[in-house]
């Protein structure tokens, strides 16, 4: 079980970074708001993100019995880290342009 809770953390990390990642290629000239929609938002990527969270909770649940509860926050905490980082990035390297 514990193999299945680190592939699915892994596959969940993945899709939420391809998602970002696709936002931000579709957003490559308008900087990207912190707690509001994207001006261009590609098909798909709110459904990825979705995916993306579902299937890292279930690979939380899964490491739980073997590696402790303590494993759910610093799994949760990976998008967390990922989506304002992104974001920054993003925006310091528009204002860096201009």
């Amino acid at each position: 079980m514990e193999l299945f809770g680190w592939i699915a953390v892994a596959v969940g990390m993945s899709l939420f970074i391809l998602s970002f990642a696709r936002m931000v290629r579709a957003n490559l000239d308008r900087r990207i708001p912190y707690f509001r929609n994207v001006e261009v938002n590609p098909s798909g990527t709110i459904a990825m993100r979705s995916i993306g969270a579902g299937v890292l909770v279930i690979g939380a649940a899964a490491l739980a019995p073997t590696l402790g509860y303590w494993v759910a926050p610093i799994v949760f905490a990976l998008p967390l880290i990922v989506m304002p980082a992104t974001i920054a990035v993003h925006n310091h390297r528009l204002t860096t342009a201009a």
